[in-house]
């Protein structure tokens, strides 16, 4: 059995039962969030107690960094951006039986990667269309440490800005004002940088120091494996691009007057 359960919080307005209202001591959102582990833990007690737990494969995790309240640790950014405080997420797997105990795995996983994952373990066949994830069992089970993998991309909406492959992270692109402020007067808009940034996470997970030139060769092999997999992305995707390189590629100050950032 496969149990997907959404919780919709501590996205905000946030909320709590009394039960738990200033029983932790980082004010509400501690609240909300000792109540969702109060929660997973009776969920986990519901299998158990009905015998179904030798026979559940459960998921915690979360679908972004935190917006105005929590922490993304050291990690740069924040919910809405592609650095791994925006995207970075806790995931932890429980089978009792399959998956091993006390357990870390620091190989490259995404959320694309349940879908094909879990329909290994159904035995199911998966579609025709091309798929971004990959079956990560191997990591969940101890059978491997890490997975090769295609370039993983990373989106804000249709907008392409970075790529992941290994333990390297490659900026290319950036929007012109920062998520959750005023948009300049042209728009909110993706910009292609004229020097990609390159990151190696296992040493500098904050992305605090571009190593683009010292590596010229991984820059040009990962922008070689952006440019072979933008083709079967959806036009939207494509066009997005295309229109981004052309902001790198003209000097000039934007419609509107608002000067070009400086990338």
């Amino acid at each position: 059995m496969f149990l997907f359960l959404p919780q919709t919080y501590p996205h905000i307005p946030l909320g709590v039962s009394e039960r738990f209202r200033g029983k932790s001591s980082e004010g509400l959102y501690g609240d909300v969030v000792q109540e969702i582990d109060w929660s997973v833990g009776e969920i986990r007690r519901a299998l158990k107690e009905n015998s179904l737990e030798q026979n559940t494969l459960v998921v915690f995790t979360s679908d972004n960094g935190p917006w105005y309240q929590g922490s993304p640790g050291k990690l740069r950014g924040r919910k809405n951006t592609t650095y791994e405080g925006g995207v970075r997420e806790p995931f932890i797997a429980a089978w009792p039986g399959k998956i091993l105990a006390n357990r870390v795995c620091d190989g490259l996983a995404s959320m694309l990667d349940i879908f094909p994952t879990v329909t290994r373990l159904c035995g199911a066949a998966l579609p025709t269309k091309p798929l971004d994830g990959i079956d990560i069992w191997p990591l969940l089970t101890g059978q491997k440490a890490s997975i090769d993998r295609e370039v993983l991309l990373y989106f804000d909406g249709w907008d392409l800005q970075c790529a992941r492959w290994m333990n390297w992270k490659l900026h290319v692109a950036r929007h012109n004002t920062a998520a959750y402020t005023p948009a300049p007067p042209e728009g909110r808009l993706n910009y292609s940088l004229a020097r990609p940034e390159l990151y190696n996470l296992a040493s500098d997970a904050d992305e605090s120091y571009d190593v683009a030139p010292q590596n010229p060769q991984i820059v040009a092999e990962m922008q070689r494996r952006i440019n072979s997999l933008l083709p079967s992305f959806p036009e939207e995707v494509q066009k997005s691009w295309a229109e981004a390189q052309k902001r790198r590629s003209n000097p000039s100050v934007p419609a509107g007057g608002y000067p070009r950032p400086n990338l």
